[in-house]
């Protein structure tokens, strides 16, 4: 089962979502409403920074890589910085590098 948590940062102007479980058909759905949800400019202002924490991520299936591919176009259009944290490990890189998008992101 996966969890999704939005949890404000309270230094500066960071939202960061922490992601645990398999992020695929299954669940991609509710990842994206919490990713909605924290991008919403109610105070008018997109945060500065969205960290999207895949510590406990188990698997990136392509609806993750594909939400992760529209998560960056949001965050430029919004000018909004993109760190995934906990991303250096296999279960994230190894599907980013066969694909190609590694080098599109930041990680942690």
């Amino acid at each position: 089962m996966l969890e999704a948590v939005v949890q404000p940062v309270t230094s500066g102007n960071t939202v960061t979502i922490a992601v645990a479980g398999a992020l695929d058909m299954a669940t991609i759905d509710l990842v994206e409403r919490h990713i909605r949800h924290a991008l919403s400019c109610d105070n008018h202002t997109p945060p500065a920074t969205l960290v999207l924490d895949l510590e406990k991520v188990t698997f990136l299936g392509s609806p993750g890589l594909h939400l992760l591919l529209a998560l960056r176009a949001t965050s430029r259009e919004l000018g909004t910085r993109l760190v995934l944290r906990g991303a250096k490990r296999r279960v994230i890189v190894q599907p980013l590098t066969a694909t190609g998008l590694l080098h599109l992101f930041v990680l942690e």
